[in-house]
């Protein structure tokens, strides 16, 4: 929602065009996703998920201080889409590891659940701290605060690898 608006209201592409831009993001994702578990079987998945907590937190450094740039804008989603697919794969798999047999079904829609509440909480205070302001905010600022919570994630996952193997 934030690159869509910079891209529509910020630097004026059509709807259309933001679009196909932000298809830099999902695109690598679809393409690694079977790579990184794959990798996630065979390897530690932890390791992984460091990788992609890192290269989340790349792309996200890399659109802040070069966003206006729409070749750099496209490199940071093909980063952030890249990060995502070595995240998630293996970020499930180590959840599943640990997961009864007889219970796989339940944490596996759980989990979906989960997923899928955290993506629609984010939209919604998004949304909401855009209304409650009533303006747009700064997009350094934006981008700054989104950093933040990755570079947190990013040491989160860090330090989980130094934890007991899954």
């Amino acid at each position: 929602m934030l690159y869509s608006n910079y891209l529509q209201l910020g630097a004026g592409f059509a709807p259309w065009e933001a679009g196909l831009i932000l298809l830099a993001q999902p695109i690598p994702q679809v393409l690694l996703s079977p790579l990184a578990g794959y990798l996630a079987d065979k390897r530690d998945p932890r390791t992984l998920v460091v990788v992609g907590m890192g290269l989340i937190t790349s792309g996200i450094g890399v659109s802040i201080m070069l966003y206006k740039w729409l070749s750099f804008l496209i490199a940071s989603l093909v980063l952030l889409g890249t990060g995502f697919a070595f995240f998630a794969s293996p970020n499930t798999t180590q959840i599943m590891r640990k997961i009864p047999k007889e219970a796989f079904a339940s944490a596996s829609s759980f989990l979906g659940l989960m997923r899928f509440l955290g993506q629609s909480l984010s939209i919604s205070i998004l949304t909401a701290t855009m209304l409650a302001f009533k303006t747009s905010i700064p997009m350094e600022e934006s981008l700054t605060a989104y950093l933040i919570v990755a570079v947190v994630g990013a040491a989160i996952a860090a330090t989980s690898v130094q934890g007991k193997k899954a």
